[in-house]
């Protein structure tokens, strides 16, 4: 299935003239370690310094355990293991939805989630600087937006997925940035059907995630420009009308060909 690119670039390029109603929550993101340090989310001042003065990983989505979120973290891990030339210099800043609160599976994994970030933080933290940042709020899709421009990597690393519209809006997003991002995609994920350029991955293999991580962090501006603009080309092609106008074309056919 497609996305309306046309109504994500409009949110990219003009934020104030989408007609999407704004709702702006404010929250903090909390440095899990030793780090007394805040950064809030709303407070531009912040964020305005967190892309400034590091690398930023990013990671959008639903606490769910479908979405491969502990092996996302042991890649993490890994990736400082690894390169330690990185400790001090890149963060994961990972956005997580509350989802189906009451049952206690998702309890469970929040717990973990929140577990295995101390762990992490307390094993590469300084007094300044922690590698994970964690939140789990759901805030407008004008800042999320604004996250993909500026983000230099986004992890997408489902372990089952449909279309994935992350994916699909991180390209988008990435599109009209200056210095585009690059996307580490699952191969589980329905949109690395079309999002061929990106840095498709076994979630499984955290040594391939790590990788690519690696790579992308690296990859010259030249290549990921290159990179985004074959993507994005593709999802204008493959777009939700166009996908609309398959579906019934092809509902037809069938029927068609029952009758006959």
């Amino acid at each position: 299935m497609g996305i309306d690119t046309d109504t994500i670039e409009n949110l990219v390029k003009n934020p104030e003239k989408t007609g999407f109603t704004k709702h702006v929550v404010s929250y903090v993101f909390g440095l899990v370690g030793k780090s007394k340090n805040k950064l809030s989310i709303s407070n531009g001042k912040d964020l305005d310094r967190i892309f400034k003065e590091y690398r930023v990983i990013l990671g959008i989505d639903r606490l769910d355990y479908t979405k491969g979120l502990r092996l996302r973290l042991m890649a993490i891990d890994r990736f400082f293991e690894r390169h330690p030339d990185y400790i001090g210099q890149v963060i994961y800043l990972g956005i997580l939805a509350p989802s189906r609160e009451a049952i206690p599976a998702y309890v469970t994994l929040r717990k973990d989630i929140k577990e295995l970030t101390r762990q992490i933080n307390e094993k590469y933290g300084t007094k300044n600087w922690q590698p994970i940042h964690l939140s789990h709020e759901v805030y407008s899709r004008q800042k999320v937006m604004n996250l993909y421009k500026r983000a230099n990597l986004c992890l997408v690393t489902p372990l089952d997925d449909g279309m994935n519209l992350v994916s699909k809006e991180f390209v988008v997003a990435s599109y009209f940035a200056p210095d585009p991002g690059m996307l580490v995609l699952s191969q589980f994920a329905g949109s690395s059907i079309d999002l061929t350029q990106s840095l498709i991955v076994n979630p499984y293999n955290i040594d391939e995630v790590v990788s690519a991580i690696k790579r992308g962090l690296e990859m010259s501006k030249q290549e990921k420009t290159r990179r985004i603009k074959v993507m994005k080309e593709t999802l204008d092609d493959r777009n939700m009308y166009q996908w609309a106008q398959s579906f019934v074309r092809n509902a037809v056919e069938a029927v068609n060909r029952k009758r006959s």
